[in-house]
């Protein structure tokens, strides 16, 4: 693969750092590219970190799809763009050369200026930035409606969440005087009053003041929102996408027993892998925190503590689904077998690949060795001829109104 036509302002390079496998070889001479030098044997790119891998950015732009954002080198954010050509590699440029590459939609010019400005790089940041620009109209009215209507579900999911981790405490602080089973079926301001005396009081036994104790709750709920509490009464927003990415597997599979001769098979079944691994160690990573909510007392106790550890654990289930909600909304569009077999081949190229960083996150070593697949889905192979022919498809407007 040769970039016969250096952009200006990017840096034809590997998306990984300097110690790790490039994503792409290329020779360049006189600050460019020579057409015809021979090229090093490319290598399977997967990143060490989260970070490292950045977070999907919701273009609407076809040549744009599939790139990420993360904070370079230099303090700035830089944007990793699979080859425009559809063969192989990445360019890795910054968000003010992204004109150079092509000519992006208004929306996207919007969205690439709020990511370009984000003070940190993370799914949450680049997933409000996107709903801000769809929510003005940028993207169409399906588009702004989905966002508006998203915006307001997190507002509500955010006093839900309160709401539930006050009654948990209180279940498991004064299981005989707070009456849980109440609570859940229809609770009422003289309970969550109750809760709140209940919690507040074995706070003070051990020195916690009501309004510190009350503002810790305030800020643990905010992370726990996304995830939701067991006993809540509405489905949060991770396990919504869980329950799309669980739909997905099934389809697919569906789909591999109607058409076993279809080569794009071998590109479900790594599809399916990857979520599966992807499924699997979230749930981990959500047991893990459940678990810490389910001592209420060690977690009022060591407050401090657990809300740094908490807020760590919560952000990883959003690391880990990135990207996974484009995937998901390109199956759930497609209608009938031509369009299914056309959105496998697309899904494929855009399956997140799972950095190394999972494997100190307690994962099983069944869940690690999955979690490799995505290293074999390529975004240039031809699953026939095995050569760089496959294209990168549009991210269109409706597949954002579809966003979660």
């Amino acid at each position: 693969m040769i970039f016969r036509r250096p952009l200006a302002n990017a840096i034809p390079r590997a998306a990984a750092s300097e110690n790790e496998n490039p994503s792409f070889t290329v020779w360049a001479q006189d600050g460019g590219v020579t057409p015809n030098m021979p090229l090093l044997p490319l290598q399977a790119y997967r990143p060490a970190t989260f970070q490292e891998r950045g977070v999907a950015v919701p273009f609407t732009t076809p040549i744009l799809a599939g790139t990420r954002a993360r904070n370079g080198s230099r303090g700035h954010v830089e944007l990793i763009v699979p080859n425009p050509s559809g063969g192989r590699g990445y360019y890795v440029l910054g968000c003010n050369a992204v004109r150079s590459l092509c000519r992006p939609t208004v929306h996207d010019s919007r969205l690439n200026q709020l990511v370009a400005g984000l003070p940190q790089v993370t799914p949450a940041f680049v997933r409000l930035a996107a709903m801000e620009v769809a929510a003005s109209g940028l993207a169409g009215k399906p588009a702004m409606d989905s966002a508006l209507a998203s915006l307001d579900r997190d507002q509500q999911e955010h006093v839900l969440a309160k709401f539930a981790l006050l009654g948990k405490l209180a279940a498991q602080i004064a299981p005989e005087e707070f009456d849980a089973d109440a609570w859940q079926r229809a609770p009422t301001a003289e309970l969550e009053q109750q809760a709140h005396e209940i919690v507040v009081k074995f706070a003070a036994s051990f020195g916690e003041r009501p309004e510190m104790l009350s503002m810790a709750l305030g800020s643990l709920a905010e992370q726990l929102a996304p995830l939701g509490i067991a006993g809540q009464a509405s489905s949060a927003r991770i396990p919504r996408l869980l329950e799309h990415l669980a739909s997905l597997q099934t389809g697919l599979a569906e789909w591999m027993q109607d058409h076993s001769n279809d080569v794009r098979c071998e590109l479900a079944e790594m599809v399916v892998a990857a979520a599966q691994a992807t499924t699997a160690i979230t749930g981990t990573v959500i047991a893990a925190i459940q678990a810490m909510i389910d001592d209420a007392p060690a977690l009022l106790r060591n407050l401090g503590k657990m809300r740094g550890r908490l807020a760590e654990l919560s952000g990883r289930p959003e690391w880990l689904l990135d990207g996974w909600d484009l995937v998901c909304a390109l199956w759930r569009a497609s209608e009938g077998p031509d369009q299914q077999g056309a959105a496998i081949t697309e899904m494929a190229q855009l399956v997140p690949v799972l950095p190394r960083e999972v494997a100190q996150w307690g994962a099983a070593n069944g869940e690690a060795r999955h979690a490799a697949a995505g290293d074999s889905i390529r975004f240039d192979r031809d699953w026939r001829s095995g050569t760089a022919t496959l294209q990168l498809t549009a991210r269109n407007e409706r597949l954002r109104a579809m966003a979660v």
